[in-house]
């Protein structure tokens, strides 16, 4: 009885995960992933491409944790750490998916998926901080983060709608600041 050569089944399971994964099949993609894993359990390639399978399933946590492997067995890898920051932007997790990015940037500074996922994640944390602003009834510090989200992302419609209601809110509170000043002149001079 002939046995296979396990480097040969790891491959086409590999390569048969990649087409289950390019055809938008992720869970026979993480299947071949998992078992071509069984297999070499230090690839780091594998490892991340688990990882993207498990993302694109919404197995957030699952898939960081498969990018964090990838990484120490090649921490130059730069798939799975630009991978990383994507799901802990999608966790709203925007400081940490900075840093994911910006290491990438350190590794590649032409890296255009990182370029593009830095400005991304900072558009978000700066919507996230003017709607914490707005919570804390500081319509003047939200518009001021909004403002500067619309200028990295301008098409972003969540936060142009978040700058618009921070703006109204401003402008409200200075009409009720001319109101009261105007009521208390008349007051003083009558």
């Amino acid at each position: 009885m002939k046995t296979k050569n396990p480097k040969l089944v790891k491959a086409a399971l590999a390569e048969r995960g990649n087409k289950h994964y390019n055809s938008g099949e992720f869970d026979a993609a993480l299947k071949c992933y998992s078992e071509a894993l069984k297999l070499d359990t230090e690839d780091p390639i594998l490892l991340a491409q688990k990882g993207k399978a498990l993302l694109r399933l919404g197995r957030l946590d699952e898939a960081i944790e498969y990018f964090g492997i990838s990484l120490k067995m090649d921490p130059e890898y730069k798939e799975p750490l630009n991978n990383e920051g994507v799901a802990l932007c999608m966790l709203g997790r925007y400081g940490e998916a900075l840093e994911c990015f910006r290491e990438v940037l350190a590794l590649d500074p032409k890296d255009e998926f990182a370029l593009d996922n830095e400005k991304i994640a900072r558009c978000c944390l700066l919507n996230s901080q003017g709607t914490s602003h707005m919570a804390l009834g500081k319509p003047d510090e939200a518009l001021i983060a909004f403002s500067q989200a619309l200028e990295l992302v301008p098409s972003d419609p969540d936060v142009r709608r978040n700058g618009e209601l921070a703006l109204r809110r401003v402008l409200q509170n200075a009409k009720e600041v001319r109101l009261l000043l105007f009521d208390k002149r008349h007051r003083t001079a009558e």
